[in-house]
């Protein structure tokens, strides 16, 4: 009797830790499971970017892996790419997104990791201290796999954007210093124009002067997030405090009212805009107008974007003020 019931707890006993080395065994199956599904998806990015791919594919590749739509911002909350169905309105690539400042994706970039909520998540884009973007989107499904795959979507987006913000950056330093000797007037007309279209630029195409400045941003900051605004349709630069885009524009006044709208996530831009100019020769006079038009802006609490055909046309009592603080300023200086 006594042996039978030995026999039985061992039998117990044994059932118990078979079951518990099997869950474990489970646990593990599963886990190595996400480890090797979230390297595959690793190993699949990198080799986009190794192929010359670029954000875009990235965005389409992660949907084709956890299913649903997805949409990658920049810093500034610009539409950098998207695939898949995204809820609202269409977003054009290069405008701002509302997807950038929901709920969910200010609490990922607060937090500094992936947030879900639902079906829905966010993660910020950064590499080291430098925040580059906020990737958000909604999947089939988010198990532990799926939560690896987006992270690991967004740290291969951040070697990205890194890289396109370096090279960025070397290119509109020398765009900068394009715009300094543009606006000084150093520049003879004939290599202006060859140094234009180098970068892309027709110098035969009249241009609109905007000059911007921000209550919460340091102007080398405006410089390069303007930089991105314009894309390829300008240039841009800084003298002293101001930030100075030249845009190829016929509307002064929607240009600066475009570039204010666009890097609002600065605080308060106030853009004044001049315009068109057309040739080299009268950049110099349309920047001295423009910045101008900028200090009386400011100095009468203004906010914004305008031009300085705008107040011309437009004579309420503050444009009026604003119009002969212009005409008394420029009076001095001549």
């Amino acid at each position: 009797m006594y042996k039978r019931q030995v026999q039985a707890r061992a039998h117990q006993e044994t059932a118990r830790a078979l079951a518990a080395l099997s869950v474990a065994h489970e646990a593990v199956r599963r886990h190595t499971e996400v480890i090797e599904r979230s390297a595959a998806a690793h190993d699949r990015f990198t080799e986009l970017i190794g192929a010359g791919g670029g954000v875009t594919d990235l965005t389409t590749a992660l949907v084709g892996l956890v299913g649903g739509w997805a949409v990658l911002t920049d810093a500034v909350g610009t539409r950098r790419s998207a695939h898949g169905i995204p809820p609202g309105e269409p977003v054009e690539a290069g405008a701002v997104d509302p997807l950038a400042d929901t709920p969910l994706a200010r609490t990922a970039r607060a937090s500094g990791r992936l947030t879900v909520e639902d079906m829905r998540y966010a993660v910020p884009v950064r590499a080291g201290p430098h925040h580059l973007g906020t990737l958000v989107g909604a999947a089939s499904q988010l198990d532990d796999a799926d939560w690896r795959i987006v992270e690991r979507a967004a740290a291969v987006s951040a070697l990205v954007l890194l890289f396109e913000r370096d090279t960025e950056a070397a290119r509109q330093r020398r765009v900068s210093d394009l715009v300094t000797d543009l606006l000084a007037g150093v520049l003879p007309s004939a290599e202006a124009s060859r140094i234009l279209r180098k970068e892309g630029l027709d110098p035969a195409v009249p241009v609109c002067v905007v000059a911007m400045r921000a209550t919460a941003a340091p102007v080398s900051a405006l410089v390069l997030a303007a930089a991105v605004a314009v894309g390829r349709s300008g240039i841009v630069g800084e003298a002293g405090r101001t930030a100075v885009a030249l845009v190829a524009d016929a509307d002064p006044s929607a240009a600066a009212a475009r570039l204010a709208a666009r890097l609002r996530s600065f605080g308060e831009v106030t853009a004044a805009g001049v315009g068109p100019v057309a040739g080299m020769d009268g950049i110099p006079d349309a920047f001295g107008e423009a910045r101008r038009t900028l200090d009386a802006m400011l100095a009468l609490d203004r906010r914004g974007a305008v031009s300085y055909t705008h107040l011309r046309a437009h004579e309420t009592v503050p444009d009026l003020v604003c119009r002969l603080l212009l005409e008394k300023k420029k009076n001095k200086i001549r």
